[in-house]
């Protein structure tokens, strides 16, 4: 008798038809839990960088600040350092920052030279003010020598340099409205009126003085005296003129004229406040809510060795993070002439 041979069957999975799909489910939980932790750790990372781009970017701008600063203090050293004066705050030292040649750069309200005080502390001011911010040198510049005839004649020469605060409809950083920018101030030379009077020959004079005309100096200056009375014009004919300029301006160098030191720079002069500490040196003036700003400036000492103190405080705007303070102040001494 024949048997049909055993037909060969598939043999079925033992799993489930509901076990293979939670198989799979569990992948599906698993892929959309690792994209979350990715998604998680990108956003975590981007913030990190852009943390580090942030602070980067606050250390280039503080540096940008140091150096400018640095550079600023350097301008003032030097003229500094050229100087025979410094002019102080009372009558006559107020009145020739007021007739220097500022055009468009207007003093800041609250404005004052230092008050010069001979005991030669630096100290922070008690009772009285002495701080300032604003500075004016008289500058001595190289001698004229001249021979009009046959006898050579040198003549000293003087310039005035002076630093001050303007304000400028600039926006520059979150804080602050606007800018306050430090203004650098030259003026054009003048020649001693005392190097001309002591030529006592006529001939020799008159000669001597159509010279500094034909060169371009026009009007003499007689130091340590009131505004009113310091200048006499050369005139038409030749001549000393007999009476004072009595308004007289103070005019710039056409060569070096007036320039903003922070123009084009994300920075401002900080303003009076608690914050950056200004001011530090003198009291506050409640009548003069500018003064001194972040600009303080305090001459102590006997003239033969007189100590210029410049504290600067300067406010940098930096796109996307915070404001940057940056704080120097330097000392350096002034010696007579």
């Amino acid at each position: 008798m024949t048997h049909a041979s055993p037909t060969c069957r598939p043999v079925r999975s033992l799993a489930r038809p509901h076990a293979r799909s939670r198989r799979r489910g569990h992948t599906l939980v698993e892929l959309s839990v690792a994209v979350a932790l990715s998604v998680g750790l990108a956003i975590g990372l981007a913030e990190t960088v852009g943390r580090a781009i942030s602070a980067h970017r606050q250390i280039l701008v503080q540096d940008v600040g140091t150096r400018l600063h640095q550079r600023t203090l350097g301008d003032i050293r030097r003229a500094a350092f050229s100087a025979i004066r410094v002019l102080g705050y009372d009558g006559t030292g107020g009145a020739y920052l007021d007739a220097i040649e500022k055009g468009a750069l207007t003093l800041l309200p609250g404005s004052r030279l230092p008050v010069l005080d001979t005991s030669g502390r630096l100290a922070e001011d008690i009772v009285e003010r002495k701080t300032g911010n604003a500075l004016l040198f008289v500058v001595e510049e190289q001698p004229l020598d001249l021979t009009p005839v046959a006898t050579t004649y040198r003549l000293d020469v003087v310039r005035f340099v002076a630093f001050y605060l303007t304000r400028v409809n600039e926006k520059v950083i979150a804080d602050q409205g606007d800018r306050i920018d430090l203004v650098q101030f030259t003026s054009m030379p003048y020649v001693l009126l005392a190097g001309v009077d002591a030529v006592t020959d006529t001939a020799e004079q008159d000669a001597l003085l159509d010279e500094l005309v034909t060169l371009g100096y026009d009007r003499l200056i007689t130091l340590d005296v009131a505004l009113n009375v310091a200048f006499h014009d050369i005139d038409a004919a030749g001549t000393v003129a007999s009476s004072p300029t009595t308004s007289p301006v103070i005019a710039a160098s056409t060569r070096h004229p007036p320039r903003r030191l922070l123009r084009r720079r994300q920075m401002s002069v900080a303003e009076n406040g608690a914050a950056i500490g200004v001011p530090r040196f003198a009291l506050p003036d409640t009548n003069a809510l500018q003064y001194p700003s972040g600009l303080e400036v305090k001459v102590a000492g006997p003239w033969a060795a007189r100590r210029v103190l410049i504290r600067l405080a300067l406010v940098t705007g930096a796109a996307g993070s915070l404001d940057i303070a940056t704080d120097i102040t330097k000392v350096f001494t002034v010696g007579a002439r």
